[in-house]
């Protein structure tokens, strides 16, 4: 007893902390117990018949398991928003969480909760015989589309096997192959026909080049000392370097002409050498194309120029024919996928009406349940109860804390004094 009495003591001396926190606990419980709002599930049921007599239990279901799987098809969500009118405020998949579909033997039960009464029972209401006009469309009227879906299978088919043929024959008449091959024999008779002629020219060509730049930049040379535009040192250095260019000319193309700086003497470019130089070049210049005239005969510049009208001709050709083949091709893919998509659409229709067994459906009504849509005075009592014990365990709890800290801090002070 006497290991006990501090803990009580401190019990009373905190008497009001306890009873403070037990009532504002109880009051807390008590207000969550009375402001909870009511919850009301409304339940429709569903009598589901076979339309056939003789049908194997096993059968009937698998079936079972596909109108559940109807019950709570977004298609079916998407009419239901259209008739309560909340296409603007309701998100899809949004009634669907508000939607318990369970199966009991033949019979369907839909249910639904909600906080008002009449939201819960219209929502089952309308959900329940939107799914039995959903449910009819899929076991009758998609009967006929079945048809409709094989006979489009058929029609789809028919085009493939015609595109088909039509790829087929194209190929065997071998008209891009031909017309490939051709391209490929004029490119060879133009390389062989560029080949006799192209080295001689090119050389006369890259000669008349290199010349046109040197008369070019001795032009420019002269405009620059006509106009005191130059220092001598950069006239000196400038003319070395034409003179150099004149040199490389001559090694490299002595068999075609040989040109001549007249003046190896650096201290005498002036404008009167500049002049006689570009003089000079200019009548080289002429006698080349002269010579590049009388290289190339015009017979062959004109089988050439033929050549390559027939290989534009060609190319041109090859094209088309491409163009053409793409074509059948595209025809043939665009069938074949359309074909694929009927055929999916059959087997997805399959899944559910395979074998046909239509049900007949029967609406039962619906019922409502309250969940604690009134609260009885015990269970107002109850809920205060647990609030008041919870409250009391938790301000006991920082009772005997504030007393373990205050019976620590005075144990020092007690060690230390006389």
């Amino acid at each position: 007893m006497n290991a006990y009495t501090p803990l009580i003591d401190a019990i009373l001396r905190r008497w009001w902390l306890v009873v403070g926190s037990a009532l504002v606990s109880a009051l807390i419980m008590s207000w969550l117990a009375i402001s909870r709002l009511p919850t009301y599930t409304a339940t429709a049921h569903i009598l589901v018949i076979p339309s056939y007599n003789l049908i194997s239990e096993t059968l009937f279901e698998t079936h079972k398991q596909t109108l559940v799987s109807l019950a709570t098809h977004p298609l079916l969500e998407g009419k239901v928003i259209k008739l309560l009118r909340k296409s603007e405020k309701t998100a899809s998949g949004e009634l669907l969480e508000q939607i318990t579909v369970s199966l009991n033997g033949n019979l369907i039960q839909v249910s639904s909760s909600a906080t008002a009464q009449e939201e819960a029972m219209n929502l089952v209401t309308t959900w329940s015989k939107e799914f039995i006009t959903f449910a009819n469309e899929v076991y009758t009227v998609n009967q006929q589309l079945g048809v409709r879906l094989e006979q489009e299978l058929d029609n789809a088919r028919r085009r493939y096997d015609i595109a088909q043929t039509n790829v087929e024959t194209f190929l065997s008449q071998g008209k891009l192959i031909r017309a490939e091959q051709e391209v490929q024999r004029i490119k060879r008779l133009l390389e062989t026909a560029n080949i006799a002629d192209s080295e001689p020219v090119a050389r006369y060509v890259q000669l008349e080049r290199e010349l046109e730049l040197l008369i070019l930049d001795a032009r420019t040379l002269r405009d620059y000392i006509m106009n005191n535009q130059i220092t001598s040192v950069e006239l000196k250095n400038i003319a070395s370097i034409i003179v150099l260019r004149v040199r490389q000319i001559n090694e490299h193309y002595n068999d075609l002409l040989l040109v001549t700086s007249l003046q190896e003497d650096e201290t005498s470019y002036n404008i009167d050498w500049l002049n006689q130089l570009i003089t000079n070049l200019e009548k080289e210049y002429q006698k080349l194309q002269q010579k590049t005239k009388q290289i190339v005969a015009p017979a062959a510049l004109g089988t050439i120029q033929i050549l390559h009208d027939q290989l534009a001709a060609s190319q041109a050709e090859v094209e088309r024919v491409r163009a053409q083949y793409s074509s059948l091709l595209h025809e043939r893919d665009v069938a074949l996928g359309r074909m694929n998509a009927v055929s999916q659409q059959i087997e997805q229709l399959q899944d559910i009406t395979n074998p046909p067994i239509p049900f007949t459906f029967h609406y039962l009504g619906h019922t409502v349940t309250t969940a604690d849509s009134v609260l009885s005075r015990r269970t107002i009592l109850t809920q205060a109860a647990i609030g008041a014990l919870l409250g009391a365990s938790v301000s006991l709890v920082i009772v005997f804390t504030l007393e373990l800290f205050r019976f620590r801090v005075r144990e020092p002070e007690q060690e230390n004094a006389p």
